[in-house]
This record gives structure tokens, sequence and C-alpha cells, in this order.
């Protein structure tokens, strides 16, 4: 009731199948609920992802790598485990005057408030940032911060895209 909820069904991206075993655990709930953010939804979801992940889980606790409680490596851990395997990345898309502006002062100087930057990002898995790169559609001017150069790889409706859209010369 707060806003709509697009979801897109990736069967296939340039030939091969896009879907994971957690997107496949995922489009079951979808077909098993009416509401996704039930309780009971919710708690299916993670007691079967622990299920699936269990013997990941178990190699991974955290007697595995340490035997006293005083010297526990938090950072090691969180760095070796994770549940969910969705490392993402940040994408700047510049919308309007003021994004267009930071983006500029970023290309130029190298530098730039981050914070004011972060409401035009959006996230993106690795592989689909490195795919924008080999387009020349994504660019980090040598700082770590990347942002979209090319708006025809940008659609307000559906966001992000990987082909630019197609232009007719008359």
């Amino acid at each position: 009731e707060n806003g709509d909820v697009f979801i897109f069904d990736l069967l296939m991206e340039n030939g091969r199948n896009m879907i994971n075993a957690e997107d496949s655990l995922t489009k079951g709930l979808f077909e098993k609920y009416e509401d996704i953010s039930a309780p009971l939804c919710i708690d299916e979801y993670y007691n079967r992802l622990f299920l699936w992940k269990e013997d990941e889980i178990q190699k991974n606790t955290m007697h595995q790598i340490c035997s006293d409680i005083r010297s526990i490596p938090f950072r090691q851990y969180a760095e070796q485990f994770e549940i969910i395997d969705k490392k993402t990345v940040s994408l700047v898309v510049p919308q309007d005057q003021i994004s267009r502006q930071l983006v500029e002062t970023l290309k130029y100087t190298g530098n730039v408030n981050i914070r004011q930057l972060r409401q035009y990002t959006c996230s993106l898995q690795q592989r689909e940032l490195e795919d924008l790169i080999r387009q020349h559609a994504a660019d980090d001017y040598g700082t770590g911060v990347y942002c979209l150069t090319n708006l025809d790889y940008y659609d307000d409706d559906t966001g992000i895209l990987f082909e630019a859209k197609d232009y007719y010369l008359d």
C-alpha cells in the first residue's frame, strides 16, 4: 500500500540460466504464500536457507577458528562467512542537476561528499557493474566511486539497463 514492488524473473541472460538456488527458494515461497512478508513465510525462508547451507554453517562455526571467547576474531569470521552470498556494489545514477554536479565534482577533483551521492545510488551485482564498465557506460574516474556515465543505460521505470536504448536516425 506504500509503493509498487516489481519482481523480475531472470530466466535467461545471454543464453545462460540466471536462477540460482536462493532464487528458486524465493520463487517457491512466492507460489506458496500470498503475503511474503508474513512471519510464517520469513521463518520458512530462513529455515530452508539454513538447511541448504547447513554444512557451510557447521564448518564456519566460531569454535572452528577460536577456542577462547576472549580472542574471537570477529573481522576474520565476518569476512569468511556469509549465509546469503550476495555481494553488491553501488552505482551512482545522476538523475538531476544536483547529482550531475556532484558527479562532475567527483570526476574533476576526485573528491565529493559521499553522503550526498548516496541518495543517487542503486545496487548491482559485481558482474553487472563489470558489464557496464566493459560497455563504457560506467566509470569511477580513479576514485572507487562508480557512476553511470551514459544515461542511455537507465530507464526511469525499470532502472539500470544492460544494453543502451535503441535510437533510429532518419
